[in-house]
């Protein structure tokens, strides 16, 4: 029997630009524990020897599949199950799908399988879903990252655990203000304030928003630049930006999109924003917001579930969507307070480390890793 744990996610490619694969790319990364993971053909990122990289299938053609959604990837990944003789755990990634979830029943109850399940959000469509319920209350163990889904999960399974979400402390490291300077130099920004954006452009219902506090913020203060880094995975979200960029009234927007030194962007920022209105269906604590307050970083975002658990005491953070610009303009306008919402946000660094969150996980992993005879 193979030691080592297989991790079922999409397949890791070079460009980490899903919240789920940073997340198993920063677990693989840190841990000592022996896992394998799927990885994209020419996927070339550092991973310790510890971890064993299975290749996607070079048939596999991914100009024809497109995305890491296709079905044609998770038939390889059936195919990787299949080998049970290889493996006693799987440790799942996937979102809760019901032919996702139709894979790992089978998975657990036919090939008789240890499940661990990461479930980095539940909405409203698989709470209700009898198959997804079945599959809760079957599997082995379960990873969320909020206590939001954690209330919701564990009247199905009382082996359910909250563990933070993880960054890339080699990548994602607080600097000096001086440092700060020297990056804006580079990157030729020349405004005083500087507000960072993350997110997409098809879905979380925050263009409207972003549309009128740009605009305001824009007639009253000239020396404010917004830095949006959204996805650009489909076409559709080319559409969506070039609808957005007419709306803009004002030269105070800078789009970046997907780039490879997206932490200079974000070390260049004094704040972070996310006003969103919609949180169904993605991350719980969205791993953009985390990697800016591990970078010390302050984010001001929506007062929705369950964004509030970012900071314990949030009612600084959390905003109601028709006070954004009134509130952006008094952290921009008072140093103290900018200073206060950075020291808070210095104290959740910890928090999301992988001091903190790799022990976790190698205290489940222990647990369900064979003892060879």
């Amino acid at each position: 029997m193979n030691n080592r744990i297989l991790i079922l996610s999409r397949p890791l490619s070079n460009i980490l630009d899903e919240g789920s694969k940073n997340l198993v790319y920063y677990i693989c990364k840190y841990t000592k524990q022996e896992l394998s993971v799927i990885v994209e053909k020419n996927f070339n990122l550092v991973l310790p020897k510890n971890i064993t990289k299975i290749t996607l299938n070079k048939n596999i053609d991914k100009t024809q599949v497109g995305h890491s959604h296709s079905m044609l990837i998770k038939f390889f990944i059936i195919k990787q199950i299949l080998k049970f003789w290889s493996y006693s755990t799987i440790h799942t990634f996937f979102s809760l799908t019901k032919a996702n979830v139709l894979i790992l029943l089978f998975t657990k109850i036919v090939l008789r399988k240890n499940i661990i399940a990461n479930i980095p959000t539940i909405d409203k469509k698989a709470e209700n879903s009898k198959i997804v319920q079945l599959f809760l209350r079957k599997i082995d163990k379960i990873i969320v990252i909020s206590e939001y889904s954690l209330n919701k999960i564990k009247k199905y399974n009382n082996n359910v655990i909250k563990i933070p979400p993880i960054v890339d402390t080699e990548r994602f490291q607080t600097k000096t203000e001086e440092q700060k300077s020297f990056i804006k130099k580079k990157l030729n920004i020349n405004r005083k304030f500087v507000i960072i954006v993350p997110g997409e452009y098809s879905s979380l219902q925050m263009i409207d928003n972003l549309v009128k506090i740009v605009n305001e913020v824009g007639e009253v203060a000239d020396d404010v630049l917004f830095i949006f880094s959204f996805r650009l995975l489909f076409k559709t979200d080319f559409e969506k930006q070039n609808e957005l960029k007419k709306r803009i009234k004002h030269h105070n927007v800078l789009f970046i999109n997907t780039v490879q030194n997206y932490e200079e962007y974000a070390i260049a920022s004094d704040l972070g924003l996310f006003p969103v209105t919609n949180m169904e269906g993605k991350f719980d604590l969205p791993l953009a917001l985390v990697e800016l307050i591990v970078l010390g970083i302050p984010v001001i975002h929506t007062n929705i579930e369950p964004l509030n658990e970012l900071y314990p005491d949030n009612e600084l953070f959390c905003i109601a969507p028709d006070m954004f610009v009134v509130k952006l303009l008094d952290v921009k306008n008072n140093f103290n307070l900018l200073t206060k919402l950075k020291t808070m946000t210095t104290k959740r660094l910890k928090t999301y480390q992988p001091l903190s969150v790799i022990p976790q996980y190698e205290t489940i992993y222990k647990q369900y890793t064979p003892i060879d005879s």
